[in-house]
């Protein structure tokens, strides 16, 4: 057994579980609290992939390079879903 491998693990773990509150943290700390805000803030696009349906928000290079797989949404109120 290669010494140290199991300890990586266990970091990584541990990294898996506090991901989400610091990215909480970050994000309030940033002024985001609403999808609107997270999208404002980072200059993320609400598309919808043309071959599955689902909905993800992107940024502009992911637009431009998947113009053809999505299709963009305007940026209003009820584009996200608030």
């Amino acid at each position: 057994m290669i010494r140290g491998l199991g300890e990586n693990a266990t970091n990584v773990q541990q990294e898996m579980r506090t991901a989400p509150l610091w990215i909480t943290d970050f994000l309030r700390d940033q002024g985001c609290s609403t999808g609107r805000d997270i999208a404002e803030k980072f200059g993320l696009w609400r598309v919808r992939y043309k071959d599955n349906s689902q909905i993800a928000r992107i940024c502009r290079r992911h637009l431009s390079i998947r113009a053809y797989e999505v299709w963009k949404y305007h940026c209003d109120i009820n584009a996200f879903g608030e």
